[in-house]
């Protein structure tokens, strides 16, 4: 996003543009996944952004992600409203595992971007337990749409975190739309913002 930015350009259009054909099977994640974010409008108002992020796990799955977020200036909170994600992992043998993998991993990437933090001080790891160490809820769950580019030609390649390097960076992405806050670090926290 940040060359797409300086450039003046649409960061999905300037992604697909550097794809160049090269990777035909990222490419049609990322458009495919720009399709779905369109379907549901982002609101209009001061504290909404929409950010999008694309890439290849260990060389073989192809996935994007989108997320809408909204900068909550009262209750000082980030939260992540809807999220779309497209994978391309091969032949999808079981679908229905396949999605609720993808799910899962939209959940974590919340959970990265946003909430967990490893606390350490004292000579001591203070993030010891779910109790002290802060984990996505329902509440922080975004609604999702999800998609699988099915390949039956192609060998099942695995999903087991695919969906996180897109996820995370598609929240970031999103906080920097609507705050102008560019996140060199994890989690984002409203703090952040205010001091940037």
């Amino acid at each position: 996003d940040e060359l797409a930015i300086k450039l003046g350009q649409d960061p999905v259009d300037f992604r697909l543009a550097q794809m160049d054909e090269h990777y035909p099977r990222l490419s049609a994640c990322l458009e495919r996944v720009r399709e779905l974010a369109k379907k549901r409008p982002l609101p209009k108002g001061k504290g909404y952004g929409r950010g999008f992020a694309c890439g290849i796990y260990e060389h073989r799955c192809y996935v994007a992600a989108s997320a809408d977020v909204y900068i909550d200036e009262e209750t000082q909170k980030i939260k992540v409203e809807h999220m779309c994600c497209v994978e391309d992992v091969g032949i999808a043998v079981n679908p229905g595992q396949l999605h609720a993998q993808m799910e899962s991993n939209l959940a974590w990437s919340v959970g990265m971007a946003l909430l967990e933090r490893f606390e350490v001080g004292d000579n001591t790891i203070k993030s010891s337990n779910f109790d002290n160490y802060t984990i996505p809820r329902m509440e922080d769950m975004p609604s999702v749409d999800i998609d699988i580019i099915d390949q039956p030609s192609i060998p099942p390649a695995g999903a087991g975190e695919v969906a996180l390097i897109a996820g995370t960076p598609a929240i970031a992405n999103a906080v920097r739309q609507a705050s102008g806050f560019r996140a060199l670090s994890l989690p984002i926290s409203y703090d952040d913002l205010k001091s940037s």
